[in-house]
């Protein structure tokens, strides 16, 4: 075992050792509050989670599918604007579009100020009720689709055009193609991105803190903030990420599960839409885009023009500072790693250097109110052993520490897509001539793979600058980032002064979803 085989592993059992101290806290002793969390709070907030995630993840894997069914079989009017247009629902975070839409809904709303002041209605008879679970709904099915959307659509485009026009020429309808043929050969796709969605609806905080809707992921909050019992909120964490290893056991055993497929699949030529079927398709594309894009937007616009025109908009320069700070530190930090990982991973195959990126891919699926309790528990003791140890705990580099073992997995993809590309020939030839493996992957590789670490770094620095429990969790005193900023204004009700944050946030999300396309086309 070389060198660079040993940093390698102690890179990936640093950044794995938050959820290796979770798993151990199953046989700590418990906390004080634990007898009572088990038995009053962990059924009702198992319960809520798996409701949300499985109502969500169906109903997104419903609207994706068909979505993307629409876009290969038929010649929607405008299709290549919807194309892209259709991710555009992920530049909002979930936790943005419920302050959102829970005042877009109520008493002083749009849509209740209508019914009163337009159609004339009284205030009982205008007033709308939503429980927060089936807004809850509404909003992760709303801007979670493109993820089921994406995956459907490239599964569809590697599929062989003459089953399904096998199945027209036998006469079988549209819908009666769709359901027999078209769901039955995708199932995998549809399957692997409905759970994507059950995974980020299990690990969203923000929205089902601000709707009040008691989750796991709000109950380890809970646990540590409301009870201070850091031993309870671990053990809960450990519970929870004990069921996400077994969804993420079942979601490869369902992807990696062999089809038959075609290895040179003839395109499926698209049908063109006439009448009403034309109008039917062009409104099923308009309305995610409505509801998941252009009404978020105008109602953020018109908080931010209310408080400019109240002059409450606060100077923003410090969470921004502090965002732009973190972010571009723990992109550099997670596309350093991923690059190690991934070139050991290549250059020294083994089991075990396999595994290595399998183990940072997984981790992406861990919430991050589990992560940030992991790193609480494992550097917390740091501070009462070391003198130095406030140095981690009370400054930004837990908060560091703690995106990298969030986020590695978003240059590991990145930069094991790109080596895989460039296969090993220049650093094999590298050696060949007598370089050490430092100097043949400096010099034969990364100038090559210069656009993969700018890829990883623009795609960390976006997912870190949206990041919000783990800020919320693990920030310093008095250290605030924009999805803070934006969350805390939120809870206090003071919506107008989280529109400028929320707009800058919802812009940095435009932007990975434009890279994400160009990256396909």
């Amino acid at each position: 075992m070389n060198r660079w085989t040993v940093l390698a592993a102690g890179a990936t059992l640093l950044f794995a050792a938050p959820a290796v101290h979770l798993l151990s806290a199953l046989w700590a002793p418990a906390g004080e509050h634990w007898p009572f969390i088990q038995t009053h709070w962990l059924p009702q907030y198992a319960f809520n989670s798996l409701w949300l995630s499985a109502t969500s993840a169906l109903a997104a894997a419903a609207l994706g599918t068909v979505l993307a069914w629409l876009e290969t079989a038929y010649d929607v009017p405008l299709r290549r604007l919807w194309h892209g247009a259709l991710v555009l629902p992920l530049a909002v975070p979930p936790y943005i579009a419920a302050f959102v839409y829970n005042h877009f809904l109520g008493y002083t709303g749009w849509v209740q100020s209508f019914l009163r002041e337009i159609i004339g209605l009284p205030p009982e008879a205008a007033y709308l009720h939503i429980p927060p679970p089936a807004l809850a709904v509404f909003i992760y099915v709303l801007f979670l689709y493109p993820y089921v959307y994406l995956i459907v659509l490239g599964d569809l485009a590697r599929q062989d055009a003459a089953v399904i026009e096998s199945a027209r020429l036998l006469g079988a309808g549209p819908v009666r193609t769709f359901f027999r043929v078209v769901v039955p050969m995708s199932r995998r796709s549809i399957v692997a991105g409905g759970l994507f969605v059950a995974f980020e609806v299990l690990g969203d905080y923000g929205l089902a803190a601000y709707f009040g809707i008691p989750t796991l992921s709000t109950g380890i909050v809970q646990a540590w903030f409301g009870l201070y019992d850091l031993p309870a909120a671990e053990r809960l964490a450990a519970c929870f990420l004990i069921g996400l290893i077994g969804l993420i056991m079942l979601e490869r055993l369902i992807t990696r599960r062999k089809l038959p497929y075609t290895p040179r699949p003839r395109p499926l030529s698209r049908q063109a839409l006439r009448g009403g079927r034309a109008a039917l398709a062009l409104l099923v594309h308009v309305i995610p885009l409505v509801f998941g894009v252009f009404i978020p937007l105008a109602q953020l616009v018109a908080f931010f023009r209310a408080a400019l025109a109240a002059g409450t908009v606060h100077a923003l320069w410090t969470p921004l500072g502090n965002t732009v700070a973190l972010s571009v530190l723990g992109a550099a930090g997670i596309t350093a790693v991923a690059t190690l990982v991934t070139a050991v991973a290549r250059h020294f195959p083994t089991r075990v250097t396999s595994a290595f990126p399998e183990v940072m891919l997984a981790a992406y699926a861990v919430p991050g109110a589990v992560v940030a309790v992991g790193v609480l528990g494992l550097l917390l003791p740091l501070k009462t052993l070391f003198s130095f140890g406030w140095m981690v705990t009370d400054t930004p580099l837990m908060l560091l520490y703690a995106y990298l073992a969030r986020y590695l997995a978003v240059g590991v993809e990145t930069m094991r897509a790109a080596g895989e590309r460039l296969g090993r020939r220049y650093f094999d030839a590298a050696r060949l001539a007598g370089a050490p493996p430092w100097r043949a992957f400096w010099r034969g590789e990364a100038p090559l793979l210069l656009p993969a670490f700018i890829s990883s770094m623009l795609l960390a620095w976006i997912e870190l600058a949206k990041e919000l429990p783990l800020a919320l969790l693990l920030r310093p005193f008095d250290f605030e980032t924009l999805a803070t900023t934006a969350f805390l204004y939120a809870g206090d009700e003071r919506l107008i002064q989280a529109a400028a944050p929320s707009l800058i946030i919802i812009g940095v999300g435009a932007l990975s979803v434009i890279w994400m396309m160009r990256g396909k086309r």
